[in-house]
C-alpha cells in the first residue's frame, strides 16, 4: 500500500528510539505537535497496527514518547466524542422533523 512508502519511513525517524526525533531545544513544542499528527495520522490509516503504541507505551521510551502518547489519546477521543455529539444531534433533528413531517401530514 502507498501509505506504508511514507508512514513507515515518518515513524523510524520520529519514533526511534535510539534516537529520539529533535530538530533543536527550541523547536521541543512543534516536534512534539509532528509526532502526535503522524501517530493520530497512522492509527486512522491502519488502526489495527500497534507498533507505535507499543514504541510509546515501552518503559524504556523516551520520556517525550509517552508524553506524545497521552496527546495522541487525548486528540483521538476528544475527536471522537466530537463526532458523536454531531451524530447525536443530527440523529435528534432528524427524528424531530420526522416527527413535524408525520404530524403536518396526519
Amino acid at each position: 500500500m502507498q501509505h506504508n512508502s511514507v508512514c513507515v519511513p515518518l515513524q523510524s525517524l520520529l519514533f526511534n528510539t535510539s534516537k529520539p526525533f529533535s530538530r533543536s531545544q527550541n523547536c521541543g513544542s512543534q516536534d512534539v505537535e509532528l509526532m502526535v499528527d503522524c501517530f493520530v495520522s497512522c492509527f486512522r490509516i491502519t488502526p489495527h497496527n500497534n507498533d507505535l503504541l507499543k514504541v510509546c507505551l515501552n518503559a524504556a521510551s523516551p520520556t517525550m514518547f509517552h508524553f506524545v502518547l497521552v496527546n495522541v489519546l487525548h486528540r483521538i477521543i476528544t475527536q471522537v466524542l466530537s463526532n458523536v455529539t454531531k451524530r447525536e444531534l443530527a440523529f435528534i433533528h432528524c427524528r424531530d422533523y420526522t416527527n413535524f413531517v408525520i404530524s403536518e401530514v396526519c
